[in-house]
Protein backbone atom coordinates (compact mmCIF):
# COMPACT_ATOMS: atom_id res chain seq x y z
CA UNK A 1 0.00 0.00 0.00
CA UNK A 2 2.97 2.39 0.56
CA UNK A 3 4.86 1.76 -2.32
CA UNK A 4 1.37 2.41 -4.52
CA UNK A 5 0.59 5.65 -2.42
CA UNK A 6 4.67 6.98 -3.02
CA UNK A 7 4.01 6.00 -6.65
CA UNK A 8 0.74 8.11 -6.85
CA UNK A 9 2.33 11.00 -5.09
CA UNK A 10 5.33 11.29 -8.13
CA UNK A 11 3.28 10.24 -11.16
CA UNK A 12 -0.01 12.72 -10.24
CA UNK A 13 2.92 15.98 -10.58
CA UNK A 14 4.62 14.49 -13.29
CA UNK A 15 1.28 14.12 -15.10
CA UNK A 16 0.10 17.59 -14.07
CA UNK A 17 3.68 19.17 -14.97
CA UNK A 18 3.21 17.47 -18.32
CA UNK A 19 -0.01 18.48 -19.12
CA UNK A 20 0.34 22.58 -18.60
CA UNK A 21 4.22 22.56 -19.98
CA UNK A 22 3.50 24.50 -22.94
CA UNK A 23 2.21 22.37 -25.23
CA UNK A 24 0.45 24.00 -28.37
CA UNK A 25 -2.42 22.13 -28.83
CA UNK A 26 -3.49 23.46 -31.89
CA UNK A 27 -1.00 22.33 -33.45
CA UNK A 28 -1.72 18.67 -33.03
CA UNK A 29 -5.25 18.79 -33.98
CA UNK A 30 -6.52 18.10 -37.65
CA UNK A 31 -9.04 21.47 -38.98
CA UNK A 32 -12.45 20.15 -40.47
CA UNK A 33 -13.40 22.09 -43.27
CA UNK A 34 -17.03 23.81 -42.22
CA UNK A 35 -19.73 25.79 -44.85
CA UNK A 36 -17.36 26.92 -47.34
CA UNK A 37 -18.32 30.65 -47.34
CA UNK A 38 -17.91 32.77 -50.49
CA UNK A 39 -14.76 34.88 -51.09
CA UNK A 40 -17.53 38.33 -51.58
CA UNK A 41 -18.13 38.09 -47.73
CA UNK A 42 -14.54 38.13 -46.54
CA UNK A 43 -12.28 40.57 -47.84
CA UNK A 44 -8.33 40.53 -46.63
CA UNK A 45 -7.77 44.27 -45.94
CA UNK A 46 -4.19 45.01 -45.37
CA UNK A 47 -1.42 42.28 -44.63
CA UNK A 48 2.04 42.43 -42.95
CA UNK A 49 4.33 39.38 -42.68
CA UNK A 50 3.10 39.74 -38.69
CA UNK A 51 -0.52 40.43 -39.17
CA UNK A 52 -3.53 40.36 -41.33
CA UNK A 53 -6.59 41.94 -41.25
CA UNK A 54 -10.03 41.35 -42.30
CA UNK A 55 -13.17 42.05 -43.17
CA UNK A 56 -16.02 39.96 -42.52
CA UNK A 57 -19.87 40.14 -43.50
CA UNK A 58 -21.36 37.01 -42.07
CA UNK A 59 -23.60 37.03 -39.28
CA UNK A 60 -22.94 34.85 -36.80
CA UNK A 61 -25.14 33.91 -33.55
CA UNK A 62 -22.52 33.84 -31.18
CA UNK A 63 -20.93 37.16 -30.15
CA UNK A 64 -17.17 35.73 -29.72
CA UNK A 65 -15.91 33.04 -32.08
CA UNK A 66 -12.35 31.54 -32.41
CA UNK A 67 -10.76 32.62 -35.39
CA UNK A 68 -7.91 30.78 -37.16
CA UNK A 69 -5.69 31.45 -40.02
CA UNK A 70 -4.29 28.06 -41.09
CA UNK A 71 -1.45 27.01 -43.67
CA UNK A 72 -1.60 25.08 -46.95
CA UNK A 73 -0.54 22.04 -44.05
CA UNK A 74 -3.09 23.31 -41.76
CA UNK A 75 -1.05 24.49 -39.38
CA UNK A 76 -1.89 27.29 -37.29
CA UNK A 77 -0.37 30.35 -37.70
CA UNK A 78 -2.64 32.88 -35.91
CA UNK A 79 -5.60 31.77 -33.40
CA UNK A 80 -8.14 33.78 -30.73
CA UNK A 81 -11.23 35.15 -29.76
CA UNK A 82 -12.74 37.68 -31.68
CA UNK A 83 -15.99 39.77 -31.38
CA UNK A 84 -18.34 39.49 -34.39
CA UNK A 85 -20.45 41.96 -33.83
CA UNK A 86 -20.96 43.82 -36.87
CA UNK A 87 -20.34 47.38 -37.02
CA UNK A 88 -22.31 48.83 -40.20
CA UNK A 89 -22.38 45.73 -42.55
CA UNK A 90 -19.10 44.21 -41.48
CA UNK A 91 -17.19 43.31 -38.53
CA UNK A 92 -13.26 43.91 -38.44
CA UNK A 93 -10.64 40.84 -37.32
CA UNK A 94 -6.86 41.22 -36.96
CA UNK A 95 -5.03 38.51 -36.36
CA UNK A 96 -1.49 38.63 -35.28
CA UNK A 97 0.99 35.80 -36.47
CA UNK A 98 2.69 33.34 -33.99
CA UNK A 99 5.82 33.79 -32.25
CA UNK A 100 8.44 32.65 -35.71
CA UNK A 101 5.63 32.20 -38.15
CA UNK A 102 5.16 34.87 -41.12
CA UNK A 103 2.26 35.82 -43.80
CA UNK A 104 3.83 35.71 -47.18
CA UNK A 105 2.78 37.00 -50.67
CA UNK A 106 1.02 34.20 -52.64
CA UNK A 107 0.64 31.45 -49.96
CA UNK A 108 -2.24 29.64 -49.91
CA UNK A 109 -3.92 29.77 -46.43
CA UNK A 110 -7.58 29.18 -44.20
CA UNK A 111 -9.05 31.78 -41.98
CA UNK A 112 -11.24 28.97 -39.87
CA UNK A 113 -13.77 30.25 -37.46
CA UNK A 114 -15.15 27.78 -34.94
CA UNK A 115 -17.24 28.26 -31.70
CA UNK A 116 -15.75 26.43 -29.49
CA UNK A 117 -11.57 26.72 -28.43
CA UNK A 118 -8.95 23.88 -29.49
CA UNK A 119 -8.24 23.24 -26.27
CA UNK A 120 -12.00 22.78 -25.14
CA UNK A 121 -12.20 21.04 -28.26
CA UNK A 122 -8.66 18.72 -27.31
CA UNK A 123 -10.60 17.42 -24.32
CA UNK A 124 -12.83 14.91 -25.96
CA UNK A 125 -11.53 14.77 -29.59
CA UNK A 126 -8.34 15.99 -31.85
CA UNK A 127 -10.03 17.01 -34.53
CA UNK A 128 -11.91 20.72 -34.90
CA UNK A 129 -15.01 21.48 -36.78
CA UNK A 130 -14.72 25.15 -38.60
CA UNK A 131 -17.99 26.39 -39.28
CA UNK A 132 -17.25 28.90 -41.43
CA UNK A 133 -14.09 28.24 -43.74
CA UNK A 134 -12.22 30.83 -46.52
CA UNK A 135 -9.70 29.77 -48.18
CA UNK A 136 -7.72 32.97 -49.95
CA UNK A 137 -3.73 33.23 -51.08
CA UNK A 138 -2.69 36.92 -50.30
CA UNK A 139 -1.78 38.86 -53.33
CA UNK A 140 0.31 41.81 -54.35
CA UNK A 141 -0.76 45.07 -52.50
Amino acid sequence: MTKARGLYLLLVPALGFFACSGTDVSSRMSFYHGQTIQSQFFKVVRYSPQEIEFDIRVDFQQVHMYHLVLDENGRPLSEGWHLTTKVGSTYRVVMKAKKGAVFQEGKKYRLCIGSESPEKVFVTTSNYLCLADYEFVLSKK
